[in-house]
């Protein structure tokens, strides 16, 4: 990704990021995959290329894979900024709430929202994982 998104964007939204020369070269390699394995003729890998060579964002070089086996779906970015801004907004009204607790009781109460930062956490982890793959260059 481009370091002149602002770091929020390229977290939250990520496929709405301008696509980076790595993004284009993972994408092309699987198209080359595809192409060796018989998923792709040579003019559909052609004409492939050209979508992302004319691609300007992620959303748009990943839909370049779209059909091809082993490619996470589409919905699957969505879902992914759905549970992410979710988390996030639980776990901030958590920790206001446990801020007040502690103040307003004097006392330090034990961090009850660590449970769903973790857990919440290892979810969103999962599905970046699984929605980035796309991008990445297999060995």
């Amino acid at each position: 990704m481009t370091e002149t998104a602002p770091l929020l964007m390229r977290m939250l939204m990520s496929e709405r990021v301008p696509a980076s020369a790595a993004d284009r070269e993972g994408v092309a390699s699987r198209l080359a995959r595809a192409r060796e394995d018989g998923a792709l003729t040579e003019q559909e890998a052609g004409e492939r290329r050209d979508r992302l060579n004319a691609a300007g964002t992620r959303d748009a070089v990943r839909r370049v894979l779209d059909g091809l086996p082993g490619v996470p779906p589409a919905g699957l970015v969505t879902v992914r900024r759905v549970v992410t801004w979710a988390l996030l907004g639980v776990n901030v009204v958590q920790i206001a709430v446990w801020l007040l607790m502690c103040v307003i009781g004097l006392h330090f109460a034990p961090p009850f929202w660590l449970w769903s930062v973790v857990g919440g956490g290892l979810v969103v982890a999962v599905l970046w994982r699984l929605t980035e793959s796309v991008y990445r260059v297999r060995g």
